[in-house]
C-alpha cells in the first residue's frame, strides 16, 4: 500500500535530518571549545570557522537533496498504485461488459 511505503519514506527522511540537527549542535559545541582553545590564535580560530563553514553548507545540501528524494519517491509510490488501480477498474469493466453481453433476454435496440 503506498502509504505504508510513504510513510517509510517520510520516517527515512526525518532520520536523516534529525541526525544532521544533532551534527549541528556537536559541530556548534566543537567550534565553541576549539574557538576558547585556540585563544587570540587567528590562524587556529580561522581554520575551526573554517571546518564548522563546511559542515554548516553540507547540511542543507543534504536536506534538499533528501527532501528530492523523498518527494520523488512518494510520487513513484502513488504513481505505481494508481496505475494499478486502473488497470484493475479496467479489468472489472472488461468483465462487466462481457457478462453483459451474454444476457438470455436482452432486448435488442
Amino acid at each position: 500500500m503506498a502509504q505504508d511505503r510513504i510513510l517509510g519514506e517520510t520516517q527515512s527522511y526525518l532520520d536523516g535530518w534529525f541526525s544532521r540537527r544533532d551534527s549541528m549542535a556537536e559541530a556548534a559545541g566543537d567550534l565553541a571549545a576549539e574557538m576558547m582553545e585556540a585563544g587570540s590564535d587567528t590562524t587556529r580560530l580561522a581554520a575551526a570557522v573554517t571546518r564548522w563553514q563546511d559542515g554548516a553548507r553540507a547540511r542543507p545540501q543534504a536536506d534538499l537533496r533528501g527532501w528530492l528524494t523523498l518527494c520523488t519517491n512518494c510520487s513513484g509510490h502513488l504513481a505505481r498504485e494508481a496505475a494499478q488501480a486502473e488497470t484493475e477498474i479496467l479489468d472489472n469493466t472488461v468483465e462487466i461488459a462481457r457478462r453483459a453481453g451474454h444476457a438470455r433476454h436482452a432486448t435488442p435496440v
